[in-house]
């Protein structure tokens, strides 16, 4: 009966993961389906064929598709344990098990955005993946955001030919915090968005707020994920195109023993664990604009 009823709950949990408005990934196409033992094949097409304009040249050219084809497994994303005793849940008014529970589910949902966002990001400035640095007042070891700046990243992506509506750009909260100080329009669309929504079709982009994009180092290359925050870390905005984007989510599982299997402690032990990926599927597509600190 435990076995079911845990399976009940991870069921659960696994729906409420997915359900969760996840801000600026939500736009992203889901490949869930596609997942085969928490790893998922993905492939990048190749060039597009080129179009003839009234052609009297025969015969057509005949060319190759090159894809490239690989397996990638997704990221194990758990949570550490929490303990609950059985004197904690005497006199409770409410279930504490399931309070943990969900608050598990949270971490786990903040580590996906964190990651997320920092997966979309570029290494580095390249052809195909350009990276902007801001262009505003020297203050503090860093240049402030510009609405210049948007639309430097914007003449990029168009160069790029990047389809207009899948553009989408998450502002880190610094650069938001910039804008609002210099950009009455931007401060217009910003206060009549509800909190943690998408303002559509500013400079270009569908533009997100978020307090968890990744950071770059002072020589304008992004950050490893996880590594510990420094005063030298550069704020950072990611751009990406929902064509050349995916996410996908794996298997769930709770671990939990309850406080009738520890008779020596008797206490409840609950542990999460969720198998989750978001990516780029194409070498062009990503983009950031980075504090400049010079």
């Amino acid at each position: 009966m435990a076995v079911k009823k845990n399976l009940i709950i991870v069921t659960e949990l696994l729906k409420q993961f997915k359900d969760m408005d996840d801000s600026f990934l939500k736009p992203i196409r889901s490949h869930d389906d596609k997942v085969n033992n928490d790893t998922i094949n993905f492939n990048e097409i190749g060039a597009d064929p080129a179009v003839l304009i009234d052609n009297v040249t025969y015969p057509i050219a005949t060319n190759s598709r090159t894809d490239d084809s690989k397996v990638v497994s997704l990221h194990k994303l758990e949570t550490e344990n929490t303990k609950i005793t059985d004197d904690e849940l005497y006199a409770l008014p409410y279930d504490k098990k399931s309070s943990v529970r969900e608050q598990h589910l949270n971490a786990l949902m903040v580590a996906h955005i964190k990651l997320g966002a920092h997966s979309l990001a570029p290494q580095a400035d390249g052809a195909n993946t350009p990276v902007i640095k801001t262009t505003g007042t020297l203050s503090g070891g860093r240049r402030a955001m510009l609405p210049a700046d948007l639309v430097t990243l914007k003449d990029k992506a168009d160069f790029l030919e990047i389809p207009i509506e899948s553009r989408h750009l998450v502002l880190s909260a610094k650069h938001v915090n910039d804008l609002l100080l210099v950009d009455q329009a931007f401060r217009d669309r910003y206060y009549n968005t509800p909190t943690g929504k998408m303002i559509p079709g500013l400079y270009g982009f569908n533009i997100w707020e978020s307090l968890h994009t990744p950071k770059y180092v002072a020589a304008f290359t992004k950050k490893v994920f996880g590594a510990a925050p420094l005063g030298t870390d550069l704020f950072a905005s990611v751009f990406f195109s929902t064509v050349n984007a995916m996410k996908a989510k794996g298997s769930a599982k709770i671990y939990q023993r309850n406080a009738e299997e520890d008779p020596e402690n008797r206490q409840t032990v609950i542990g999460l664990r969720m198998y989750d990926i978001v990516a780029p599927v194409s070498t062009v597509g990503t983009g950031a604009i980075i504090d400049n600190n010079v």
